[in-house]
């Protein structure tokens, strides 16, 4: 593609905009706005990897039938602009409810809304919580690619200001380059465990010793893994690399600065929501994949056989059971420890199909299966105090709920297989379930054979 043609795609999307903007504005009210024009042709990912703004999303859903690339934001609800997350989310449910229909916030919560996520460990530029609607989306859905510009109108706002205010953002949306400008090319100069593997088998046993006396059956165990690289690494591009050797994954990257991504693949859905109708799992339970046909069997045949992942995915059955049950009316199993086989890994995986009680909001979903037992543990409560009391880190978004939220229906993943990303430092994250008859080298090596999705693209 020649530069006159760049610069036509650029001036064509500006006018066309331009003009969906002067036609529509005289029939709007105050509130969220959404102006968007069909756009064939242009990779979000690969789009998103180009641009010179901080902020960026990305979010794509498992069966890549929603894919969205954003930058800039047109709205944010944070800590810092409400006064906890239930405010924020009655928030986002009032302003959709005067807001256009495809109109999205996109955002996570952390793990463990107890630590100071804010103050630790590179996660301040997240919080607790943070959803934002993008100023600008390059979005596909169903097969259907559009670029979008959300804003927020005001009631004084005339069609002069507001095409003023766009034509204002969009001088800084990148339509010309094609190649990312962060650089590619970085070495590893340090490794750090968090714990180290000494120290994992310790813990590993003081819990499994006090499971019966706590009465408590699962814990969740994370580690931290930290990698020091001699210049800052794209998240971006980092998640671009992980997507190519990835299947069946919800993936993400949320970026709020100059200096910190979260970025993830994971297979596991928390919940998805659409009116009444809710979808959730149960995950739990792995074995590695395995490199040939034979060694696939062999893996898959020790997955099915093995009484510990049966138990430790039971827990999980029951845990996201009792939780839809208080909050739906009827609650059907789809499917029942089926092993569903990923890239890297096997799983056990239940599915469960609700419809939701009158008046039960996303805050109702999110407060009732978050934490699931497959990254906190069983008992909830029980198993959470002691994570706080082995894990010398804070988690922040890591395992907590990641995805969007639309007028009448929401998206969220287990940001699990994630990765936090600032300057020069990536902070890798990987946990393992332990029930009764866990061994300690066997679940530091299941952690070990989580981050290699990531390691294999870093390194």
């Amino acid at each position: 593609m020649n530069e006159s043609i760049k610069t036509s795609l650029r001036e064509t999307i500006a006018r066309r905009l331009t003009d969906r903007i002067e036609k529509t504005l005289p029939d709007l009210t105050e509130g969220l706005s959404r102006f968007e024009i069909d756009l064939e042709g242009v990779s979000p990912l690969g789009w998103l990897g180009v641009q010179s703004l901080p902020q960026k999303i990305y979010f794509s859903d498992r069966d890549k039938s929603f894919e969205v690339a954003a930058i800039s934001a047109a709205k944010s609800l944070t800590e810092e602009n409400s006064k906890n997350l239930k405010d924020a989310l009655d928030t986002i449910d009032s302003n959709l409810s005067l807001s256009d229909p495809a109109v999205r916030y996109f955002g996570g919560i952390c793990f463990d809304a107890d630590t100071d996520v804010d103050v630790v460990d590179g996660w301040q530029a997240f919080g607790r919580y943070r959803f934002t609607v993008p100023e600008f989306e390059l979005r596909t859905e169903n097969g259907k690619t559009v670029f979008a510009y959300n804003v927020e109108i005001a009631s004084e706002d005339n069609i002069a200001e507001v095409v003023a205010g766009f034509q204002n953002a969009f001088a800084a949306v990148d339509f010309d380059n094609n190649t990312s400008q962060h650089a590619d090319k970085y070495t590893i100069t340090a490794q750090t465990d968090s714990p180290g593997e000494s120290q994992w088998n310790e813990n590993v046993t003081q819990i499994i010793d006090a499971l019966d006396d706590k009465q408590i059956q699962k814990v969740v165990l994370a580690r931290k893994l930290g990698l020091q690289t001699s210049t800052a690494v794209s998240g971006v591009e980092i998640l671009r690399r992980l997507k190519e050797n990835n299947v069946m994954t919800y993936d993400f990257c949320f970026q709020f600065d100059d200096e910190n991504a979260f970025v993830g693949c994971s297979p596991e859905c928390l919940f998805s929501v659409c009116g009444k109708n809710i979808y959730s799992e149960a995950l739990a339970g792995t074995r590695l994949k395995g490199t040939g046909a034979d060694e696939q069997k062999r893996y898959h045949k020790e997955l099915v056989e093995s009484e510990k992942e049966q138990l430790e995915h039971d827990y999980v059955f029951d845990d996201v059971k009792e939780c839809l049950d208080d909050i739906c009316d009827s609650v059907d199993v789809a499917g029942e420890r089926e092993v569903v086989s990923l890239s890297y890994l096997q799983h056990f995986r239940s599915r469960f199909n609700g419809q939701l009680k009158d008046g039960v909001s996303v805050n109702d979903i999110i407060q009732s299966l978050h934490p699931t037992a497959a990254v906190n543990g069983y008992p909830s409560v029980a198993a959470r105090q002691e994570i706080r009391k082995y894990e010398s880190f804070s988690r922040g978004w890591f395992a907590g709920p990641v995805g969007w939220i639309g007028k009448d229906s929401a998206h969220f993943a287990v940001a699990i297989r994630s990765a936090l990303f600032r300057e020069k430092q990536i902070s890798l994250f990987a946990g393992a379930g332990l029930v009764k008859s866990s061994e300690p080298a066997s679940e530091w090596q299941e952690t070990q054979n989580k981050l290699k999705q990531f390691l294999e693209v870093i390194k």
